[in-house]
């Protein structure tokens, strides 16, 4: 679950309509994208992340 929903905090900031939102979510990004790689190292969470990516390829490939 956390995979799940850090990458969507990681898409979500890209919509942030503050005025200092540019600069801001880079460095979230940055921090988001350390702890996913943290993550990736674990067994579990990486079985969570290609279940996730594989379960949205298919949602894509279904939508065309």
């Amino acid at each position: 679950m956390q995979v799940r929903s850090l990458m969507k905090l990681y898409v979500d900031i890209e919509f942030t309509d503050r005025s200092n939102a540019f600069y801001e979510k880079f460095s979230t990004r940055a921090s988001i994208g350390q702890i996913l790689e943290d993550l990736w190292s674990m067994p579990a969470h990486r079985y969570n992340a290609v279940q996730l990516l594989s379960a949205l390829k298919r949602a894509l490939a279904n939508a065309c």
